[in-house]
Formats: structure tokens, C-alpha cells, sequence
């Protein structure tokens, strides 16, 4: 077949996904060396008949519903590819604007310890480790396998300022990491079991452990923003993902908590996505 019949089968095969021509150039990409410009340029250019069968297999595997970045095994995130499989939710562009504006209130040149609660792939842990290298940076989860996961993709990006931990959220620091934190960042599972969009678009094929909680999804983060206060030096920041309709809530919960500084951000889409607070006061003695 040429690059030419080849793009054609991949968009008409992947015509049910949102955008079937980037999802046919991002096969292409990691089977062939051609490039979207070789489409103009070399439309009749070869595809060996292995790299057909890939996209084929590939193809086959997508119209099943399974995610892109589980095919390839690899996402990308901030500025670098992530290793991914069944193990560890599939990093969003979204969680970016949690570390872009974190990124934004310290210097280059800070010194911070930071605590990601729930690392999964590592997206959020290694894309601080990578961009302030002299931060110490504290990764837990509950997944021997996700943690696999992220160690692999620390190795490989180069983030040696980064530690990861096994345990249920601060259940996994043990006597050997520091007791407290200028920062703790998390994006916990926060989808309702009973949600019905748990049965949209890759939702599906990722690990339940890492999408949904109890308490119509409030579960973990309620237990994050009651534990924190104990792991955070004054004046220190807790951030969390969350929900889009869970925001408001979520600040009157910090608000209960006696929390400062309590902010709501959005995301790329405008929706409500993550939550800044500082350290709760301490109460002074009677």
C-alpha cells in the first residue's frame, strides 16, 4: 500500500473517533518515518508490509473502544511522552494548568519539598522534578504496578529528584521521608460509581481505582484536605484536581477546614478544575 491508500483506510477506519485524521497520523507516526508534509510530498511513497499489519492491528484494537495511548503505550504530557499502560490513568492535558500555575508562584531557583499523592504515571511528580530540579519531590500510590510505571518514566526523563513511596495516600510515608511539605499536589479519583460518563470515550478501559470514589466522588479528596494540615509546614499549599461541578463544594469543605487563601482555578476549557489553599491556622492556646 502507499502513504497515500494507507491514510485513507486508518480515517475511514477511525471515523468514529473525534478526530480520525490526527489519530491516523499518530499511528502513522510510530509505525512508518513519514510525516503529515509526506503526504503532499510522497503520496505514493511504500508502506512495508509489516508496518501495514501494525495499523491494521492497531485499527482492529482502536474501533474496540481501546485508547490511543494504550495502543502505543506512551502519552504525551507537559513537554516529554510518558509510558502508560492498563495500570495508571491516562495523563490529560488539563492537569498541565495545576503545574503551569504552580511552576508560576516559585522561581526557578526555589527549594521546595512537594508531596503527589496518587503519582500514577508519574505525570504530575516527574513534570515538577523535571522543570525545578531543586525541588525534592515525594510520589505515592497505592499500585505496586503504577508505581512501576512511574519509576520507569522517571528513569527515562531523567527526574532524579523524585522518590516514590507504596501506600494509600500518606499511609505510604514511612520514617524516612520528610514529615512535612511546603507543597501537596493531587489529582485523586473523583467520579461518582454511579456516573454515567464513566462510560464515555477511554473512561471504560482505565483503572476504576484511579477514577472513582465513594461519596459521590468526594471521598478522597475530603480525606486529603482532612490529613493535610499534619504533612504541611506554614505557610504550605495544597492543591487538588477535581471534578467539574465538584469546585464549589470543595472550597466551603476547605473553608470548614479553616483553610487560607482558598482559590478556585479553570482549565484550558474554561471548566472548573483544581482548588489552591494554604495551610489552616493554627488555633492559639486558651
Amino acid at each position: 500500500m502507499t502513504l497515500a491508500e494507507i491514510y485513507q483506510y486508518l480515517c475511514v477506519k477511525l471515523s468514529h473517533t473525534e478526530s480520525p485524521t490526527s489519530e491516523a497520523w499518530e499511528l502513522l507516526r510510530h509505525a512508518t518515518p513519514w510525516q503529515p508534509k509526506d503526504l503532499i510530498a510522497r503520496p505514493q511513497a511504500d508502506i512495508t508490509p509489516d508496518a501495514v499489519l501494525q495499523l491494521k492491528q492497531w485499527v482492529t484494537l482502536r474501533q474496540q473502544g481501546k485508547p490511543l495511548a494504550y495502543i502505543l503505550e506512551k502519552k504525551h504530557f507537559w513537554k516529554f511522552d510518558l509510558a502508560v499502560n492498563e495500570a495508571v490513568l491516562i495523563p490529560r492535558s488539563d492537569t498541565e494548568c495545576l503545574i503551569e500555575w504552580l511552576l508560576a508562584q516559585f522561581p526557578e531557583d526555589s527549594t521546595k519539598t512537594v508531596l503527589d499523592l496518587g503519582t500514577g504515571s508519574g505525570a504530575i511528580a516527574i513534570a515538577l522534578a523535571v522543570e525545578r530540579p531543586h525541588w525534592h519531590i515525594i510520589a505515592t500510590d497505592q499500585s505496586e504496578t503504577a508505581l512501576s510505571v512511574a519509576k520507569h518514566n522517571a528513569m527515562t526523563l531523567g527526574a532524579t529528584n523524585v522518590s516514590f513511596y507504596l501506600g494509600n495516600w500518606f499511609a505510604a510515608l514511612d520514617q524516612s521521608v520528610p514529615g512535612v511539605f511546603d507543597i501537596i499536589i493531587s489529582n485523586p479519583p473523583y467520579i461518582a460509581n454511579d456516573d454515567p460518563y464513566l462510560q464515555q470515550g477511554d473512561l471504560p478501559f482505565e483503572p476504576k481505582i484511579a477514577l472513582i470514589a465513594s461519596h459521590q466522588g468526594f471521598e478522597a479528596l475530603h480525606h486529603i484536605i482532612a490529613l493535610a494540615p499534619t504533612f504541611l509546614q506554614a505557610p504550605g499549599l495544597l492543591i487538588l484536581e477535581h471534578g467539574y461541578q465538584q469546585q464549589a463544594q470543595l472550597m466551603v469543605q476547605l473553608e470548614i477546614a479553616q483553610y487560607q487563601n482558598i482559590q478556585g482555578h479553570c482549565d484550558y476549557q474554561s471548566n472548573p478544575r483544581f482548588v489552591t489553599a494554604s495551610k489552616p491556622l493554627r488555633k492559639e492556646s486558651p
